[in-house]
């Protein structure tokens, strides 16, 4: 299937098949969702002149606030 992005896109992808309902779980609230993975990849599309700025990736656990005493990660894409 042919995906058409603006030059400079960044797109994340899941390096496993999350298709099926066996990657998802339900959260105590019944609300939210959380979709666990083996992984990402980053596709980066060059934008027209062949330049990619840098870019960076945040990361952290994504539930609770942890990330305000520093529990994250910031990874440097260039």
């Amino acid at each position: 299937m042919p995906l058409f992005v603006r030059g400079g896109s960044i797109v994340p992808v899941a390096l496993d098949d999350v298709s099926d309902n066996s990657d998802i779980e339900k959260k105590d609230d019944g609300k939210s969702e959380v979709m666990s993975t083996k992984g990402i990849k980053i596709l980066r599309f060059p934008a027209a002149d062949g330049s990619c700025e840098p870019f960076e990736l945040y990361e952290d656990d994504g539930d609770g606030y942890e990330y305000l005493d520093g529990k994250y990660e910031i990874t440097v894409l260039r």
